[in-house]
């Protein structure tokens, strides 16, 4: 027993029925993925739901920094606008007294918690301010608010300067009060961009605020932030900063930027890093048990597929084996099958069946064993009608080689040779040779009967008989082979015929041929292989065929091959055909007189297929032209 055997009996042990048991668990597989499927589609949409809210949150988040920023510029505003109104502001104006300012500075730092205030007069000179002449946050000469102030006479609210300050301003007009409002200066509240101002910005005590310019951070709304000092790493390497997520120890942030100068650069900004750790911890916590869930169905759909299609297929493998069992004669088995279902009614029926057929097989052992003696008396006599036919057999085969001839003709400006290798049944390859006017013309016939057997043989009796009775006939290539092809038509039960006729002329030293189907000769001239082609269909089937007639002239030192399909269609080990090599060999020994030439062509084609036995008779003619 080979392994591979073995390996086939352990396998229907351990896995009875796969192909049954494959089918099934695919239906059940078919029922169950859709519906995993789905679950994954929506937990994939719930995925993308959490990070929607994500995104929600950040830009709820920076839209109430935006609104709260906003908020202080009004009140700012509104401050200024009530310090340009009050009367001690305006006559300090006009009278150049700037003590006034510090009662008002008083009032703001009371109500507005703002940083600083300052008083312009219509030429921009400061009248007055908060804070000390040294104080860094402020430059008359540089703050762009005062040009804006003066220059637009309206009340203004200023996005944040870039310059050492770092502040966001709102500024109101001062008119004196008479018939004209005359303009006199203008009051400007502000906001130095520090720790407080960002605390009052932010909305929700786990997010943070940042004022950064140039990618650095000056201020925020913690005292500590080491450990945002990773972000002006991040900032310098990414343009895109929005929604970038961050590690700040065991936290999550998400990050927005807010522009506070719009109308120059993005240089100045509040940076808002928002807390999402809990949304990120669900959407882990979540994913994992989506895994989980994939996992755990998986493996309860293959447990279940495996229990349900073993449930179904095990009744069927007991069938199975009950049938392998009657398979080996063993007619006494029954089949166990108890499945309560309609495999259960099929295995009583089974049993019905087997013990009808043990009944009968009974009844056909007696019958046999009468029968059998009736044979032994008919087997001698069956052994006498089979030697009547071989004999008979080997009588048609020696009558069909008896048709061959026997030798080639002998003419003095060519030589004939031809080799015929017949197969072990009846064959129908057949060659004649047609000695015409005094032997001045000689007809060179090949013919190729289709099939094998007693038909072909006797269709090739008929083809020589025809040739012999043609009379004018075999003067032209083209009526032979009408001739013949009107005679059989109809008469070969199905068979048909390819053939060959060729005429030579020894005086003209003209060859005039035609063909029905078979295959083309060769002529090797001056080391090159050339097929002598014409038109004509197969022989045998419609009478009335016409058949193409061609003249080819031939030279000293033509020779030219006749041949059967039996020479081209031999195939080796490998399947492949000797006609991919054939044409090589007749030039390797076109050298060679047309004896010998032929011989080594049989001798190629026996090396080629690796013996002698051939599946079609080999059929092969040559002539040479010798003057």
């Amino acid at each position: 027993m080979s392994i591979k055997t073995k390996l086939n009996e352990i396998k229907g042990i351990f896995f009875p029925l796969t192909s049954i048991r494959k089918k099934l668990i695919l239906l059940i597989f078919s029922i169950i993925f859709p519906l995993m499927l789905m679950t994954g589609a929506l937990l994939s949409y719930f995925f993308y739901q959490l990070r929607e809210n994500i995104y929600e949150q950040v830009e709820n988040e920076r839209a109430l920094v935006v609104r709260q920023y906003q908020k202080e510029q009004d009140k700012a505003l509104a401050f200024a606008k009530l310090i340009s109104q009050t009367p001690e502001v305006v006559t300090g104006t006009e009278t150049g007294n700037v003590k006034i300012i510090q009662n008002s500075f008083t009032m703001l730092s009371k109500h507005l918690d703002a940083s600083f205030m300052t008083i312009h007069d219509w030429k921009g000179r400061c009248l007055g301010k908060s804070h000390s002449p040294n104080d860094p946050h402020q430059n008359e000469k540089e703050i762009d608010y005062v040009k804006k102030g003066l220059e637009k006479q309206k009340p203004l609210k200023m996005n944040a300067s870039t310059h050492e300050g770092m502040v966001i301003l709102s500024s109101f007009p001062i008119y004196r009060e008479n018939d004209q409002k005359e303009f006199i200066g203008i009051a400007a509240v502000g906001y130095i961009l520090n720790q407080n101002f960002a605390l009052r910005l932010k909305e929700k005590p786990e997010s943070h605020v940042f004022f950064v310019f140039q990618d650095r951070i000056i201020s925020s709304s913690i005292e500590n932030y080491p450990d945002f000092y990773n972000i002006e790493s991040i900032l310098e390497e990414n343009a895109q900063i929005n929604h970038k997520t961050i590690d700040v120890e065991d936290k999550k942030y998400m990050l927005s930027k807010i522009p506070l100068i719009h109308d120059q650069d993005e240089s100045l900004y509040i940076l808002l890093a928002v807390d999402i750790t809990k949304e990120r911890r669900t959407i882990l916590v979540t994913r994992w048990i989506v895994s989980l869930f994939f996992i755990i169905s998986l493996f309860i759909s293959v447990f279940f597929a495996g229990k349900m299609s073993k449930k179904i297929t095990r009744p069927i493998y007991n069938l199975m084996e009950t049938s392998k069992k009657i398979s080996y004669g063993d007619y006494s088995v029954r089949s166990e099958v108890k499945s309560r279902d309609e495999i259960e009614v099929l295995g009583k029926t089974f049993n019905l069946m087997i013990g009808k057929i043990e009944e009968i097989i009974g009844s056909l052992d007696l019958k046999v064993e009468e029968r059998t003696q009736q044979l032994h008396l008919t087997l001698e006599e069956k052994k006498v009608l089979l030697n009547k036919i071989d004999q008979e057999f080997q009588i048609a085969k020696k009558i069909q080689q008896n048709l061959i001839p026997k030798k080639c003709p002998d003419v003095d400006s060519m030589k004939i040779a031809a080799f015929y290798k017949p197969m072990e049944e009846l064959g129908g390859d057949f060659y004649d040779f047609v000695l015409l006017e005094e032997n001045r013309k000689i007809g060179i016939f090949i013919s190729d009967v289709s099939g094998h057997g007693a038909p072909a043989a006797l269709i090739t009796s008929m083809i020589k008989t025809l040739i012999e009775t043609a009379g004018e006939n075999r003067l032209s290539p083209s009526l032979l082979l009408s001739y013949v092809n009107d005679k059989i038509s109809g008469q070969t039960n199905g068979h048909f015929l390819t053939a060959f006729y060729g005429l030579y002329d020894t005086e003209t030293k003209k060859m005039t041929y035609a063909r029905g189907a078979h295959n083309f000769p060769y002529l090797i001239r001056n080391n090159e292989v050339i097929e002598v082609r014409s038109k004509g269909k197969i022989i045998g089937v419609i009478d009335g065929e016409v058949f193409e007639e061609r003249e080819i002239e031939l030279k000293k030192g033509d020779k030219i091959l006749f041949y059967t399909d039996g020479l081209t269609e031999a195939q080796n080990h490998v399947n492949e055909d000797f006609e991919n090599h054939l044409e090589k060999f007749m030039l390797d020994y076109a050298h060679l007189p047309i004896d010998d030439f032929l011989n080594n062509i049989y001798y190629q084609l026996v090396l080629f297929k690796g013996n002698e036995k051939f599946l079609d008779d080999v059929c092969i003619v040559g002539i040479e032209i010798l003057l």
